[in-house]
């Protein structure tokens, strides 16, 4: 079993309401056996860039804002991640299930991600799935008409939304572009770091409940 925790911070948008939000995850994986010792590295190396470098500083929307913040022009810039309902931590967890499964490409597999956010104000939530019969469990809750939003987690690689003043728009790139494709013999040491829309998350009200 390889376990290891992330810190990030996130800006969530949930009843109307904008509000700043600090997470930890937990993220307890076991080897494919059949995978080899330099895939596995290079995926849990995966995880961690796309907390660090994606995930991190980012915003989380439910459809309505989403579809909102597509239509608009925005004087700030940030990352964004659509998800397919509220983004209160049980859904996040089952979000951040599908993508570290698609991530690392059955070189390991997920036992279980456990999820605090300061929000929950010490409610925790611990995701289990068997890889095999409910990694579709994303697609299967989603409301008609918002599964381009659960589609979003299944993508394997690095892509993600991004709001300024020319719209939003989703930048797609691969995880060879960034030195981390499987069975490259050689670790490439200049990882690319996708933090230019890392914005600064001022400090707010614990104020929701229920997230």
């Amino acid at each position: 079993m390889i376990s290891f925790k992330k810190n990030f911070l996130t800006t969530v948008i949930i009843e109307n309401q904008i509000l700043p939000n600090s997470w930890e995850v937990q993220i307890n994986l076991v080897p494919n056996t059949d995978s080899k010792i330099i895939d596995i590295d290079t995926a849990t190396d995966r995880i961690n860039v796309w907390i660090d470098s994606i995930l991190d500083n980012s915003m989380l929307v439910g459809p309505n804002e989403m579809k909102m913040l597509s239509e608009l022009t925005s004087p700030f810039e940030i990352g964004v991640h659509p998800v397919p309902d509220q983004p209160y931590d049980r859904m996040v967890a089952m979000c951040l299930y599908t993508k570290f499964t698609s991530i690392i490409e059955k070189k390991l597999f997920i036992d279980s991600i456990w999820l605090e956010s300061y929000q929950a104000d010490g409610l925790s939530h611990t995701y289990a799935a068997d890889v095999d019969s409910d990694l579709d469990i994303l697609r299967q809750i989603t409301e008609p008409g918002n599964e381009e939003y659960a589609e979003y987690w299944y993508r394997r690689d690095p892509v993600f939304f991004r709001v300024n003043s020319e719209g939003c728009k989703l930048y797609e790139q691969t995880w060879s572009e960034l030195g981390m494709g499987f069975d490259i013999e050689q670790k490439i040491d200049n990882v690319v770091r996708l933090n230019q829309f890392k914005p600064r998350i001022v400090p707010g009200d614990k104020n929701d409940d229920n997230s």
